[in-house]
């Protein structure tokens, strides 16, 4: 009829509490009643429920549009001209209600209660007492861009534009509309505008909705992440006009850490996400026009620079060794030279500390080890990522929560000292903890005094909280003192008690040494809390991977080897393009070797292979019945990832894999059994031919 045939008003509460719900309650109760008796029907609990549905909440990097409620002939326009998918965040949409749908089988009166609760719970909107909750919608990692939107009677959402102009750096629009078509269409060209501001490019930064572990580059440019002799060297190039020329680079280690004998390479995923957003931005190029050195030409090339090349390297979590490359790039020569520095920390960085974490976990001989590192990290990076290293290290847990929201590796955590400080009386504060976590209770004992209060009133709080609730506790910590003494009487303790299943955990700057004397002493240790010594490799702090030219391709194609020369014998590279073979044992699968060829050999596993020290040639050995692995995969293709990066927890088991191949001689702490990289006689012999002509030109 065009006419308004049912009109109810409802007082809108402007607060989220108890009292609220209830009101707000009895108006929707009220309202459905009204309804129900205008219209001559029954509430209809199906239909009802079949009118909600689960938001589905964009996760990868998108438009957000804020503010008051926007038509949907602007909001249509808007998503068409955005280069990313756009999500409705104001008034009445996406923000409306929860993720919950009704309660199957709910009353009337319940239906009602969780409606009211859903309307009074959710994202609030501008006029509440109380809007904090709404910097989660501009403060979501995936936002690329927000668009806001006022009308010009709504002044609440005037005000908090403010707010987000000061508190965000995606870019920001705000539009203003009354709703009409004709105010709609006059938008249309600042939205175009505003479109071309949004680089999609650049926007991988976000999380990856459909796996978690992904962890994108930040925004931050790391482009520019380099030590600056990259950029000269490849202005150099670039003048020079061999900024095409294809050139191998390898990246390996020379000494592995703390005298070990090995090391676990770590870090590549965070070397694919950096070679896939390589690019300049204007103002990088601008930053570096205001240096005053580089050459015009060399600027513009900048303004169109990707990776082309191809990348090579062994997976996250295998075992590696001295001299071999974990890495190897073949690029154009300023791509190539461009990453070294990235390449670099990445891979020195997280391969120390999965490999000091697995240490500390040998060292535990089974016994749990978490990473509680994070206060004591060289910054924001060195503890999430030094976190992640830690797992496929060994690590059971983390402390660091971050690291399990990007990379699902537990996060674990109870309490601290300041808990137990905070109230009355230790027990006082025990009994609270057990009632809020009485499946999972861990208690810090040593606030005071271990022996005489911490442990006696951990008992007491289980007797009194755990036991009636029937509940076990999970266990107790240590923090300080003579551990091993504490943990032997405090097992003494809790045993008696009738708590021989609660656990003991020991912390405060332990390391793979004081934990092993720790065992070898009788502590009664079940787990161990690992902080500053793990998270910052303290005995050995410097992992020392180098980036070295191993060949050139001329203008043919051939590859041509290069060689770098020192007085020290330990810093001579091995020239070529190589392959990287490692040699099992086929009756154990133990590692017996690792063989560095030309990059085209191909090893013949039906015949004898004779290995042989590349310094002193003299030591052979002969090997039968023996499988000859390649273990470098190709990373990237022509400028394109081609490898399927592996989930997390593969990447743990797979380290744990590699690290049962090795034997025991090669394990242990003290004077570890040395592996040999040996070179096959073709690369032997290429090395050797290089040196030689060294030698002569420098004769002559």
């Amino acid at each position: 009829s065009g006419k308004l045939d049912f009109l109810y008003i409802l007082d809108v509460l402007h607060c989220d509490s108890a009292c609220s719900r209830e009101r707000m309650a009895a108006q929707l109760k009220g309202l459905t009643k009204a309804y129900a008796q205008y219209k001559g029907t029954e509430f209809d609990a199906g239909k009802f429920r079949a009118a909600f549905h689960a938001q589905e909440k964009i996760t990868k990097p998108h438009i957000a549009v804020l503010g008051a409620r926007m038509g949907q002939e602007l909001f249509e326009m808007t998503s068409k001209a955005m280069p990313l998918p756009v999500e409705n965040d104001t008034c009445v949409h996406n923000r409306s209600v929860g993720n919950l749908l009704p309660p199957e089988g709910a009353s009337f009166d319940e239906l009602m209660d969780w409606y009211a609760g859903e309307i009074l719970g959710q994202i609030p909107c501008m006029r509440m007492m109380d809007p904090t909750g709404r910097k989660k919608l501009y403060n979501d990692p995936s936002v690329a861009g927000i668009i806001y939107h006022t009308v010009k009677f709504c002044d609440f959402y005037s005000f908090e534009y403010a707010e987000i102009k000061n508190h965000t750096d995606v870019p920001l629009l705000k539009i203003e509309s009354d709703y009409t078509i004709q105010s709609s269409g006059q938008l249309l060209t600042r939205l175009e505008a505003f479109a071309e501001s949004i680089q999609p490019e650049t926007l991988e930064q976000t999380i990856d909705g459909d796996t978690k572990g992904e962890r994108k580059m930040d925004k931050f440019n790391y482009t520019m992440l380099c030590d600056f002799y990259e950029l000269t060297m490849g202005n150099g190039y670039f003048v020079s006009g061999m900024q095409e020329k294809i050139s191998y680079f390898d990246l390996f280690f020379r000494q592995i850490p703390d005298g070990g004998g090995f090391a676990i390479a770590c870090g590549l995923e965070q070397v694919i996400d950096y070679i896939e957003n390589l690019h300049f931005d204007e103002e990088d190029i601008e930053f570096l026009r205001s240096k005053g050195i580089f050459d015009e030409g060399f600027l513009e090339y900048l303004k169109d620079f990707r990776f082309t090349g191809d990348i090579f390297a062994v997976p996250e979590g295998t075992v590696v060794f001295p001299n071999e490359p974990i890495i190897t790039v073949r690029a154009p020569a300023v791509q190539a030279q461009l990453v070294e520095t990235y390449l670099l920390l990445c891979i020195n960085h997280q391969t120390l500390i999965a490999t000091k974490a697995n240490r500390i976990v040998r060292a535990a001989q089974g016994r749990a080890v978490s990473e509680f590192g994070s206060r004591r990290a060289h910054g924001a990076d060195a503890a999430i990522l030094g976190a992640r290293a830690a797992g496929i290290g060994g690590c059971s847990g983390t402390a660091c929560t971050i690291t399990d929201q990007l990379f699902g590796f537990n996060a674990t955590g109870t309490m601290a000292h300041s808990w137990v400080q905070m109230f009355d009386s230790e027990l006082e504060a025990f009994k609270t903890y057990c009632k809020c976590y009485p499946n999972g209770t861990v208690l810090l004992v040593d606030t005071y005094n271990v022996l005489k209060s911490g442990v006696p009133n951990a008992i007491k709080a289980f007797d009194e909280v755990l036991k009636p609730m029937g509940c076990r506790p999970v266990g107790i910590r240590i923090d300080s003192g003579d551990i091993t003494y504490l943990s032997k009487k405090a097992r003494k303790m809790l045993d008696e008690a009738g708590y021989p299943d609660c656990k003991i955990c020991a912390s405060n700057a332990l390391d793979e040494y004081l934990i092993r004397d720790m065992i070898y002493q009788g502590a009664k240790v079940d787990m161990f809390g690992v902080g500053e010594r793990l998270i910052t490799a303290k005995s050995e702090p410097v992992f020392g991977g180098v980036y070295k030219l191993a060949a050139v391709e001329d203008d043919d194609g051939n590859i041509q080897p290069k060689i770098k020369i020192s007085e020290n014998v330990a810093k001579i590279t091995t020239p070529h393009f190589k392959k990287l073979y490692r040699i099992y044992d086929k009756d154990n699968h133990k590692a017996v070797a690792d063989l560095l060829c030309i990059h085209d050999e191909v090893i013949d596993e039906s015949r004898p292979l004779t290995l042989f020290d590349p310094q002193f040639t003299w030591k052979k050995k002969v090997i039968a019945n023996f499988e000859a692995k390649p273990i470098q995969q190709q990373i990237f293709k022509d400028g394109k990832c081609v490898y399927n990066k592996p989930a997390y927890e593969d990447i743990v088991k797979y380290a744990a894999a590699e690290i049962d191949t090795l034997w025991d001689e090669i394990t242990r702490f003290e004077n570890p059994h040395t592996y040999y990289v040996d070179l096959s006689q073709k690369l032997w012999e290429v090395k050797n031919y290089l040196l030689a002509e060294n030698n002569r030109q420098t004769a002559d």
